[in-house]
Order: C-alpha cells, then sequence, then structure tokens
C-alpha cells in the first residue's frame, strides 16, 4: 500500500522545490558571472550580469505595478478632484523603486562594465503611499451673479367700451 499525499502536502513540497532551486539559480549565476570576470571573458561577464540585473528588475517588478498601489481614478473633472490622484502617481513615478530599476537599467552604460559593475542597493522597504491632502481651494469673493433680466412687458390692455 502506497503513502498518501495531500493536495496542500504536494504543494507545500513543490514550493519549497522551486524556492529551493531559485535560491541556487542566482548562486550559479554570481558564480558564473566571478569566473567570467576572473578570466577576463566579455562577453560572458557581460551576457551574465544582465541576467542577473533582469531577475533584479523582474523581482522588483511587484512593487512598482500601479494597480498593486491602490490608485482609485477620481470621477469628478476638475483639477482639485484631480490633484490628491495626481500627487499619488507622481509619489510612485519618482520614488525610491523607480530609481533603484532606472539604476539596474543603466549598469550596462557603466564605466567598467562588464567587469566592474557598482550594482544599486534595493530598497529596504515597499512602496507606501501617503495620500497628500489637496491645499483647500479658497472661497470666491464675489459668488457669481446671474444677469439681470428684464421684466416681463405686459401687453397693451383694450380700453373698455
Amino acid at each position: 500500500m502506497g503513502i498518501m499525499v495531500t493536495e496542500s502536502e504536494r504543494l507545500a513540497k513543490m514550493q519549497k522545490l522551486y524556492e529551493t532551486t531559485k535560491a541556487e539559480q542566482s548562486d550559479v549565476q554570481q558564480t558564473a558571472y566571478e569566473t567570467a570576470v576572473s578570466e577576463k571573458d566579455v562577453e560572458a561577464a557581460a551576457e551574465t550580469a544582465r541576467k542577473i540585473r533582469d531577475k533584479m528588475l523582474a523581482e522588483s517588478d511587484k512593487e512598482v505595478v500601479l494597480d498593486r498601489l491602490g490608485l482609485q481614478v477620481p470621477a469628478g473633472k476638475t483639477f482639485t478632484v484631480w490633484l490628491d490622484f495626481l500627487t499619488t502617481l507622481g509619489q510612485a513615478l519618482n520614488g525610491e523603486w523607480t530609481r533603484y530599476r532606472e539604476a539596474l537599467r543603466d549598469i550596462p552604460e557603466q564605466d567598467g562594465f562588464p567587469f566592474e559593475i557598482k550594482w544599486p542597493v534595493k530598497p529596504s522597504k515597499t512602496l507606501v503611499l501617503e495620500p497628500v491632502e489637496p491645499e483647500p481651494t479658497p472661497d470666491p469673493v464675489d459668488p457669481p451673479v446671474a444677469p439681470p433680466v428684464d421684466p416681463p412687458i405686459d401687453p397693451p390692455v383694450d380700453p373698455v367700451e
């Protein structure tokens, strides 16, 4: 009689195997890069550096995906309504994770590439957007006034005969 394995146990084993393989892959890539550098193999070093960089970019994707940020598109049409949304979006597009990812993409442009690479430091925290309170809109000094309306003209009255 065989040993029965539940679906959750099978999935847990698969997850552990995946995580082990993933960790080993990073180690293999790092070792391959170091070997290429020590052997002064420009093509292998550049190719491996790009693979490491691409993996780092892929791992950081989840930090900058806009749907993960919880942004809700405002329904209004005025600038004031959109100001909070645009400010929050600006934080996401100019934050630490964006600068980190830009530095990763710029690695091949570094002086000394592929033998001397200055790897960017991964931001230490997950992107958290702080809601920004829009500045209050000042009340208008004078409310708009409707244009004057001429009073209706009464039709002429027929004289009584």
